[in-house]
């Protein structure tokens, strides 16, 4: 399995974007098989909705991404990062990987916040935004870094609109 060396690949003035796939990319329960195929629940294509993080993204072109999906810890970072169009993949620095939930936090349903907030205080990270479907326990002092979309995903102007709003908030335009 390929690594990345996310402690070279990271730097603490970099704007990080961190990149749930579920209510994001596509607005559906997906499972990655053992050969790395990807399946929807709805029977829908995975990662639909990419176009519209790529757009989103073009203001950002420093931006960075992080992957907190638990599929690399079944395939490895690369195979995932893989799975991404280009103009998304050629962002990734890494994935929270190395900083899986503790057991309390899989047990209370908050599993997809702390990784996030492990990784992003271990890489003294100062501008960074957290996108996903799966936030719950939020801590209220950093509310405004997690962005939690419905399960439309990016599909709904709204959780469009939603995305734009916390980029603008969290991130300069190059």
């Amino acid at each position: 399995m390929t690594e990345i060396d996310v402690t070279t690949a990271m730097n603490s003035d970099t704007p990080t974007l961190y990149l749930g796939f579920e209510n994001v990319l596509h607005h559906s329960e997906a499972w990655l098989d053992t050969l790395g195929r990807v399946s929807l629940e709805s029977g829908g294509k995975p990662f639909a909705e990419a176009h519209h993080l790529i757009d989103a993204l073009t203001p950002y072109p420093c931006l960075r991404i992080v992957l907190t999906t638990n599929w690399a810890w079944w395939v490895g970072d690369e195979k995932v990062i893989g799975l991404l169009p280009t103009a998304l993949s050629q962002r990734v620095t890494g994935t929270t990987r190395e900083f899986p939930p503790r057991i309390d936090e899989t047990e209370n349903g908050c599993g997809d916040v702390g990784p996030v907030v492990r990784h992003a205080t271990a890489h003294r990270l100062k501008s960074w935004l957290a996108i996903g479907g799966n936030f719950r326990c939020v801590p209220t002092h950093l509310t405004s870094r997690f962005l939690r979309l419905s399960d439309t995903g990016l599909e709904a102007s709204s959780n469009r609109e939603a995305l734009r709003a916390g980029l603008q908030s969290n991130f300069k335009k190059m």
